[in-house]
């Protein structure tokens, strides 16, 4: 009697455990199905804000089917921990810098290689052309879709002892860069000595005088207070620092592909959205830095390209995933590298 009891109560606690398993099948169902996305970003940078308006955008689009909760500064870990978490499933979305995702995928350092792009436009019609797809593409080797590219902006330099206005300009300063062989390359060749340095160090390193300059964005010059250590801000747009939302690719593919569409088309968005919030908040940056006495300089880019073209010629293994897409004889999409082998 006891042993049937006792039979009694499992099964009826198996029954309970299956109805309570349908129950939240069917309340995820009718919630919609949850999407994690981490990034390392504070409130201050307009990253994060193109994420939370990212996962608003999505909940709208697919009708409350999917929502995205956002894991901002570092919460989930550092960018590359961020990156592994997304090949392996273990989140589904990340939003990293190019330079993080470098590390996983070797093409993306074409875009720290010294002054290839024009200007913003120019920079439009790479990432948003075949070269950009191309190179989003090249993450389904890592289990990743590449979904967009974001913008955080051209990088500059800074520093307190002088205006850059030339290659001169460059001679004997110690200016801070990002852990880059291309980065090193380019200010060496510049006259510079570069200096590796983690960006938390930077303003007490600007500040000690233990470096005189740094690389910098406009908006991240004025965002971390620079301008309270340094005095001269030239604008070398020597190279491109970009974002890039990625999603882990197996999950995306059991997607319906209607529900791929509205992932794509709304990371389109997001992407215009970030530039144009970035370069309208540059310009209103440069004239409030004037303002507090910052020394805005027009330095000569063309000398400075110039001097730097030896670099081409040193990362051809850059080339490889976007060769098809150049032609020396007509027109060339990146004319510093495009005849370069």
């Amino acid at each position: 009697m006891g042993v049937k009891m006792k039979i009694n109560r499992v099964s009826k606690f198996k029954i309970f455990l299956m109805v309570l398993l349908l129950i939240l099948i069917n309340l995820q169902n009718s919630w919609g199905t949850l999407l994690r996305l981490g990034h390392t970003y504070p409130k201050d940078y307009p990253t994060y804000n193109s994420a939370f308006k990212y996962a608003e955008m999505i909940k709208k689009e697919t009708n409350g089917k999917y929502e995205i909760k956002l894991y901002p500064g570092g919460q989930l870990g550092s960018g590359r921990t961020l990156v592994k978490s997304v090949r392996s499933g273990i989140i589904e979305m990340c939003i990293v810098s190019s330079s993080t995702a470098e590390y996983f995928l070797k093409e993306l350092a074409l875009l720290k290689l010294p002054f290839i792009f024009k200007n913003y436009k120019h920079v439009d019609s790479i990432l948003d052309g075949d070269i950009g797809l191309s190179l989003l593409n090249l993450f389904k080797n890592q289990n990743i879709k590449g979904l967009t590219f974001l913008e955080q902006g051209f990088l500059q330099i800074s520093n307190a002892k002088r205006a850059i206005k030339n290659v001169n300009d460059l001679k004997g300063l110690t200016i801070r860069v990002y852990p880059s062989k291309i980065q090193e390359d380019t200010f060496r060749i510049l006259g510079a000595s570069p200096v590796i340095m983690p960006f938390a160090e930077v303003y007490t390193a600007l500040q000690q005088g233990v470096v005189d300059g740094d690389i910098v964005t406009i908006n991240s010059f004025k965002n971390r207070k620079f301008y309270e250590v340094q005095k001269y801000l030239s604008l070398t747009k020597h190279s491109y620092r970009a974002d890039i939302l990625l999603f882990n690719n197996d999950i995306f593919n059991k997607l319906s592909n209607d529900y791929q569409v509205i992932f794509q088309k709304v990371a389109k968005e997001i992407s215009i959205y970030q530039r144009d919030f970035v370069r309208e908040k540059e310009r209103k940056t440069i004239k409030s830095l004037k303002k507090l006495g910052i020394m805005i300089i027009e330095p000569d880019r063309e000398a400075m390209k110039k001097m730097v073209e030896p670099i081409y010629n040193r990362y051809p293994m850059l080339y490889e995933s976007i060769r098809d897409y150049w032609d020396c004889e007509n027109k060339c999409p990146l004319p510093p590298i495009c005849c370069y082998n």
